[in-house]
Order: C-alpha cells, then sequence, then structure tokens
C-alpha cells in the first residue's frame, strides 16, 4: 500500500468568510492551527465527506441548499448543502484536515476552487481516479485508512457496512438530516475527547 505524507505548514491565523443557511453572510475570524509535524494539534484528525447525497443533492432531493454566490456559480452550477461551508470551515478552524472522498471522477482543481468559493479550504481530495491508483482492487468502494483518514462522513449505508467490515470509522448522515451539522460536530467533538484522554 502507497503511503500518505502529510505535510502541515506552519501556525498561522486565517480569515474565514461563513456563509449560513439561506446565504446569509457572516463574517468571522478563526485561529487555523495547521501544525508541523513537530508540533501535532492534540486531538486533530483527518476528516473526509463524501459528495454526492451527502454534500451535493441528488436531482429532485428536497435537501436544503446555500445560495450560491457569483464566484461559486462560475466554478459549478452544483448546489451545496445548507450549513456545510461553516461546519467545515469551523472544523478546519479547530485543526482539523478537511477532505472529500468521493466515488465521482469530479477534478481535485475544480473541487478545491469550488469549495474555496464558500470560504472552505480543502485539505485533499479522493476521487475515483485516485481511490484506484492507490486502492486498486480492494473489495469495497472506499477505504479512508489508505489515505490516513480518521473520520468518513458519508451518507451510503453500503460504506458504513464496509467501515464496520474493514475497521475504520463511518459516520452515516441521510440526505434530508436537518440536525446533520450537530452530528458531525457531536462525532468529531466525543473523538478530540477520546484523543484528548489517550
Amino acid at each position: 500500500m502507497v503511503g500518505i505524507c502529510r505535510l502541515r505548514a506552519d501556525l498561522k491565523n486565517v480569515a474565514v468568510n461563513f456563509y449560513g443557511t439561506g446565504g446569509d453572510v457572516a463574517r468571522a475570524s478563526l485561529t487555523c492551527y495547521r501544525m508541523s509535524p513537530s508540533r501535532p494539534a492534540v486531538g486533530a484528525m483527518r476528516i473526509a465527506f463524501d459528495l454526492d447525497r451527502t454534500l451535493i443533492p441528488a436531482p429532485g432531493s428536497t435537501m436544503a441548499v446555500e445560495r450560491l454566490g457569483v464566484l461559486a456559480r462560475t466554478v459549478s452550477r452544483e448546489p451545496i448543502r445548507a450549513g456545510a461551508p461553516r461546519l467545515l470551515g469551523a472544523l478546519r478552524g479547530r485543526g482539523h484536515e478537511i477532505w472529500l472522498y468521493t466515488t465521482s471522477y469530479r477534478s481535485p482543481a475544480r473541487l478545491r476552487l469550488w469549495f474555496a468559493a464558500f470560504g472552505v479550504r480543502l485539505d485533499g481530495v479522493v476521487n475515483q481516479a485516485r481511490h484506484r491508483a492507490v486502492v486498486g482492487q480492494k473489495s469495497c468502494s472506499k477505504y479512508p485508512p489508505a489515505f490516513d483518514i480518521d473520520l468518513l462522513v458519508d451518507d451510503a449505508e453500503g460504506v458504513a457496512m464496509e467501515g464496520a467490515r474493514h475497521g475504520f470509522r463511518v459516520l452515516r448522515i441521510d440526505e434530508l438530516d436537518a440536525a446533520w451539522c450537530m452530528r458531525v460536530e457531536r462525532a468529531v467533538r466525543e473523538a478530540e475527547r477520546v484523543a484528548a484522554g489517550a
């Protein structure tokens, strides 16, 4: 299996634009702790989010979505789930790495640009091409351990079953779960407490 090296920048403060539900915009200044390998962040995790039906609604879905700004629309016309930019920005502001893990062949560069339009910097992207290049023909649709991913947030029951079978953590979020942000926050804070007490 190919080893994945984590590259972390020095500590620095970043200003993040938060986009609230319904398109309301609030500004917040967050301290983003992206530690060097010599000073790892306590409890910091690599958290990956699925795209389709998790952060992006399926065609015809009634999932609540953000209002797209001009910059986001120039990159992609796809809607993004309500609360996603704020949640991902807040998690990254606490020192966690934010990744995407999708079975689609969407361009990583385009995804990085699209999420940047919402004020979210991605630390990594795994699409189907990268998954196959690293994981090969392993009998599972996603395999987060190959990318040192600590928690995968996904809507698919099959992926949750794969996690139980292969020993990786999956938080399954329903496409229409209005409290999904709270559930993710709860799972991450629990993992932070466990790591802090280890």
